[in-house]
């Protein structure tokens, strides 16, 4: 949710940190599952998987309203360099 609105924003930067974000909370396993802390209670934590791939999916392709800028919710200063395909706009 922070890096929809960060890069609704226009605060490209701090969107990409919030998926990066260093936190337990937001670790992904080399399997790709998002795990529920270090409580040992959950292994893995599926909703937390899903609002990965939306964000970014949001950032790579826009949204309804959007400036119709290519990628808008990545930064534009060269650091990125991003491809997709098939994905619409978020609404």
């Amino acid at each position: 949710m922070l890096a929809m609105t960060a890069a609704r924003l226009n605060r490209h930067t701090q969107a990409v940190g919030f998926l990066l974000m260093d936190n337990p909370k937001n670790v992904y396993l080399p399997d790709g599952h998002n795990r529920q802390g270090g409580t040992g209670g959950l292994p893995l934590y599926l909703p937390g998987n899903a609002a990965l791939l939306l964000a970014l999916a949001m950032m790579a392709a826009g949204w309804d309203g959007g400036n119709g800028v290519y990628a808008p919710g990545f930064p534009k200063d060269g650091s990125f360099h991003v491809e997709f395909e098939d994905i619409r706009q978020y609404i």
